[in-house]
């Protein structure tokens, strides 16, 4: 701890009860969460290459997210042209743009 300059992590209650307080690096937190979108992303593009049918009802179950978070993912990726829908809702398929 006093490696990384972290002092008074422990606080003690009168109780009988501690808490420890571990401060993230705010760099740490954004590499994290920008990794695990990142991989999100490449995950739903590897799917919809796979199967361009796949609807957004079973993208959630194989990605693990919500349906808006899928649609939220999707969304980003048609306007970065990296996906793109094509015919209609129902009959359509995705194209994976490289």
């Amino acid at each position: 701890m006093t490696k990384e300059n972290l002092q008074d992590i422990i606080n003690q209650s009168d109780e009988g009860f501690f808490k420890v307080l571990m401060p993230l690096k705010s760099s740490d937190t954004k590499n994290t969460v920008e990794e695990t979108v990142e991989e999100t992303v490449e995950e739903i593009l590897r799917l919809l290459k796979s199967n361009p049918k796949l609807t957004v009802r079973e993208l959630t179950k194989l990605v693990g997210l919500t349906r808006r978070g899928v649609e939220y993912h999707i969304s980003k990726l048609q306007k970065s042209n990296k996906l793109k829908r094509i015919g209609p809702t129902k009959g359509g398929h995705w194209k994976v743009i490289e």
